[in-house]
């Protein structure tokens, strides 16, 4: 549980960072967002302190609109709570921050 713990505090900490910065120039950023990452959805992506972040937005028009991906961002922790418990199967860390009306996803990375 205090790994846990600890993985959610500072996720928030650096989480309310990135938010809070999100409208900055690039250089002007405490924590940098990543160049390329792969993938569609997700938004605009950051690690941080072995943290990986994804703001839920729909900046590539996947989801009809930011509150639906929003909405996919609280049902992809859903399914991984769903795995949580299982023996055999490793799932990363996973929380949501929501913070000034964004919402966005870290994961721990895992090794």
């Amino acid at each position: 549980r205090d790994l846990a713990h600890d993985f959610v505090h500072a996720s928030k900490k650096y989480g309310k960072i990135i938010i809070a910065e999100k409208n900055l120039p690039d250089e002007m950023k405490t924590i940098k967002r990543l160049g390329d990452s792969g993938g569609s959805a997700g938004g605009i992506k950051y690690v941080h302190h072995g943290i990986f972040f994804k703001f839920a937005t729909d900046w590539k028009n996947l989801y009809g609109g930011d509150n639906y991906a929003m909405k996919s961002a609280s049902h992809e922790l859903k399914s991984l709570m769903r795995f949580y418990g299982s023996s055999t199967l490793r799932v990363p860390l996973m929380c949501i921050i929501d913070y000034h009306g964004y919402r966005l996803v870290a994961m721990s990375i895992l090794p």
